[in-house]
């Protein structure tokens, strides 16, 4: 939109123009971030903003009004580089959204700035990690007692790193999934999964059945799920009837028609 881009433009003009020692930032989603040098800085500029994004910005002779959120973190060692910044604000922006506060100043502690910086730190490494396929992935027999053997099986990703040391699935799963890369790790596990499958034999010893692999709606989204599906096992050689799917919660998210295109693609 022309008019956005045009407030946008104003905007930026107006910051460097009144913070000359600021560092300024400009995402994709056209949203600016500011960082000053010092407190007292950083407590000058919030009066002499509020002042002026409560008003208009005149683009084209109308009126436009933009929000703002201010926010204050304590000092502390910053990521130096600007896309890491950016994905810095982009997490104290999500967390402010889904607190549903409409407070215009928001002020973050020491420990909520740590737990911001473990998530910027895991977005990098997850992708390292799934690159170097250094993902761990274990099977869990799950017991029959109608058989008391151990038929079927679960799939479990688990991520571990030199220093961030264990990290749960709980926490690294929605960071994933804002990344759009969770299809990576689904196909990650489901290759390691198919690998052991064929190295142990499984399919040809008696009173195996299957193990479950997940599938998230990201998964089910991709044009080509069940042709990428197929040519992974066909290329270990085992039985597709060995690998069943399990759906998260997530899919839940599609419609019905999405789901059920999906579901005749695997099927």
């Amino acid at each position: 939109n022309e008019s956005i881009n045009e407030m946008a433009r104003q905007q930026g003009t107006y910051f460097k123009k009144n913070f000359k020692h600021a560092l300024l930032f400009r995402n994709s989603r056209e949203e600016f971030t500011i960082i000053f040098n010092t407190r007292a800085e950083s407590e000058r500029a919030i009066p002499i903003l509020e002042k002026r994004f409560s008003g208009t910005w005149v683009v084209n002779k109308y009126p436009l009004v933009s929000p703002i959120l201010l926010c204050y973190a304590p000092h502390t060692k910053l990521p130096i580089a600007p896309d890491r910044i950016i994905s810095y604000m982009e997490r104290i922006l999500k967390r402010q959204e889904e607190s549903d506060s409409d407070e215009l100043v928001v002020s973050l502690d020491n420990e909520q700035v740590k737990s911001i910086q473990r998530e910027i730190s895991i977005e990098s490494e997850l992708i390292k990690a799934i690159e170097a396929n250094n993902l761990e992935v274990y099977v869990q027999p799950i017991h029959s007692q109608k058989t008391g053997n151990y038929p079927i099986a679960e799939a479990l990703v688990r991520f571990t790193h030199p220093t961030l040391g264990k990290i749960s699935p709980d926490e690294f799963i929605p960071i994933a999934e804002d990344l759009r890369i969770v299809s990576r790790i689904d196909e990650l596990v489901l290759r390691k999964v198919c690998e052991f499958i064929q190295i142990n034999n499984l399919s040809e010893k008696e009173g195996f059945q299957y193990i479950t692999v997940n599938l998230s709606a990201v998964d089910l989204m991709v044009k080509d799920i069940g042709e990428r599906i197929i040519e992974i096992i066909n290329q270990n050689e085992i039985p597709s009837n060995s690998i069943h799917f399990e759906i998260t919660e997530t899919a839940a998210t599609l419609t019905k028609d999405q789901l059920i295109k999906a579901m005749r693609a695997l099927k």
